[in-house]
């Protein structure tokens, strides 16, 4: 929830502006990859610390996502899940898998970092 420190992690969507709160605005720079990065706009629809964070945006009715990070409880620590439901007249038309490739990456920086934290003893 700390959004100064998801750069350190997280080499996929850094927040530039906002904060992680219900009803909060943000932006992200969004590296799809090395040779595609945007900014894109989303509002935090639910927070629910150390469970869940539900964000929205995109244009209406053309192209809009509901994306979610989840987490649960499991026999390893913790599982993370990344979900995100798009909706629109442009979804027939638009290809996720680049976007499901950028995710993968997300996961595994994640990773990365938990294992280093681990190695470090927790700082």
């Amino acid at each position: 929830t700390d959004t100064q420190k998801i750069k350190e992690w997280n080499p996929v969507l850094i927040p530039i502006e906002g904060d992680l709160k219900e009803g909060a605005k943000l932006k992200y720079e969004f590296n799809q990859d090395d040779n595609n990065k945007s900014v894109i706009p989303a509002t935090v629809k639910q927070m629910v610390y150390g469970k869940l964070l539900n964000q929205t945006g995109g244009m209406p009715g053309i192209l809009t996502f509901d994306h979610k990070y989840i987490l649960e409880p499991s026999n390893e620590g913790t599982k993370v899940i990344i979900h995100e439901d798009y909706r629109g007249i442009m979804v027939p038309f638009w290809n996720p898998a680049p976007v499901e490739k950028a995710y993968t990456r997300l996961n595994e920086a994640l990773r990365n970092r938990v294992v280093q934290l681990k190695k470090n003893g927790g700082n």
